[in-house]
């Protein structure tokens, strides 16, 4: 199903890490890393690479996903709008279809349902090290080209072929930003990638003297093929900081669960008592509208008896909690 294995990716970000830097010494000590990666496939031996290639994986899915949104809001903005744009029902149908697929195929993969695909064909691995010779813009380019023609293999209407090669904020642009967010908040990802394809590369750059490269660079340079999508750079950091924020506030967020598992308890175990005084509330608050002149039911009689009836479902309230404490 993917275009791109994880390899071609990740070769994408070196290169970019390598555009930064002006040092050759630094570019054949991570090219060479890279290809003492790939060999490893030549030669059989095939790492635990699931976990980067999930990540890939649900990149490209959530990257697509994007693009059908802004599908999807133009077409509504059409139909408030004056001016209309020819797409035909077909191409219409196309969106919702593959929205509708795009989150089935969410749900299997965050279910480990979803079959992926992990480095495997000979020509793939052929092109992976010459690519890893020389490190440049080529190797995106490639990535690029990849992209782009397994989603002209689906037949997409033009307006969403239209964004996926877009400059910059195209679907490998978005792709960048959704796997620099898997590295944010996987551990696990972390850890594979800082212990199988680092280690290789900075055994390379250490016999050299040079700075060793970590997981942030990585993250950083994700992040900045992303840097013309602010929107979806913004919500997935906005839903970081949810993220923190639901961790740090567990303690207060269980006590409040449990205080109101208290609450639904109280009600249901006295709901028969609890409605019965209601409900004397509700014939006294009648009986008031209907005898508004009789003296039983003054106003300052009535305000004595609606205490009495408040008090008497506190003293509910608190035997609840006495019990609670007893137990």
């Amino acid at each position: 199903m993917e275009p791109i294995t994880w390899a071609w990716f990740l070769l994408a970000a070196l290169s970019g890490i390598v555009g930064n830097r002006t040092d050759q010494l630094f570019t054949e000590g991570a090219s060479k890393g890279f290809k003492t990666i790939v060999n490893y496939f030549q030669q059989g031996n095939v790492p635990n690479n699931q976990e980067l290639q999930k990540a890939t994986t649900r990149a490209f899915l959530l990257a697509q996903q994007s693009i059908v949104s802004d599908c999807r809001q133009e077409l509504e903005s059409q139909r408030s709008s004056s001016v209309r744009v020819a797409v035909s029902s077909q191409d219409r149908e196309w969106i919702y279809e593959k929205e509708r697929q795009l989150k089935r195929d969410l749900k299997q993969l965050n279910q480990e349902q979803l079959s992926i695909t992990p480095i495997s064909s000979p020509q793939e691995i052929q092109d992976l090290l010459l690519l890893g010779d020389d490190l440049s813009k080529n190797s995106i380019n490639s990535v690029r080209e990849r992209l782009k023609l397994s989603i002209r293999q689906d037949n997409p209407p033009l307006f969403y072929l239209q964004k996926v090669e877009q400059i910059e904020t195209g679907l490998f642009e978005r792709m960048c930003a959704f796997f620099a967010d898997e590295i944010r908040n996987k551990p696990v990802l972390v850890n594979v990638l800082q212990t199988f394809l680092l280690r290789q590369i900075n055994n390379n750059l250490s016999n050299l003297q040079i700075t060793q490269l970590t997981v942030q660079d990585l993250e950083d340079t994700f992040r900045d093929f992303a840097k013309h999508l602010p929107q979806i750079l913004a919500q997935l950091d906005t839903l970081e900081e949810l993220i923190k924020s639901v961790n740090e506030n567990q303690d207060e967020i269980r006590e409040n669960l449990i205080n109101n598992t208290e609450i639904l308890e109280l009600i249901n175990n006295n709901s028969e008592s609890l409605k019965q005084h209601i409900e004397e509330i509700k014939n006294q608050i009648k009986a008031v509208s209907q005898q508004r002149n009789a003296s039983l039911f003054s106003q300052s009689g009535w305000q004595v008896r609606t205490v009495n009836q408040a008090e008497r479902i506190i003293r509910i309230i608190n035997n609840y909690n006495n019990q609670q404490k007893e137990k």
